[in-house]
């Protein structure tokens, strides 16, 4: 993937157009993404586009985890460590209320919660 500047390492954009595929179906852009100005833009690009999967994607049904047991106590002690009374509480914060499935827990959730416990973004 080649950038916008004269050495091709300036700019990059991912446009993803798909009907209905936009937030909540209202519309038809899926994904707009650009860098205008960054010294790595295809790697930032992928990094942006690693978020906008979290928070718009949905969970992958074949890899969600039952939450129960030892998972379901570890989920219960990260979100009281996070300040919350329940997953449902913190999920909406995060804005990952789209990834909630009950009785399960989508490994990428799971992995948020658990940097989110260690202090990382």
């Amino acid at each position: 993937a080649a950038g916008g500047d004269r050495r091709g390492r300036q700019s990059a954009a991912l446009h993803i157009v798909s009907p209905g595929g936009g937030y909540g179906g209202m519309s038809d852009t899926a994904c707009d993404l650009r860098i205008d100005d960054h010294p790595e833009p295809v790697t930032e690009l992928s990094r942006l586009l690693d978020i906008h999967t979290m928070l718009f994607g949905a969970p992958d049904p074949d890899t969600l985890l039952d939450l129960s047991g030892d998972l379901e106590q570890e989920v219960h002690d990260l979100v009281t460590a996070c300040g919350y009374s329940t997953l449902e509480t913190w999920a909406g914060v995060e804005n990952l209320e789209n990834r909630l499935v009950p009785g399960k827990i989508d490994p990428l959730v799971l992995a948020h919660l658990r940097a989110a416990d260690d202090g990382q973004p």
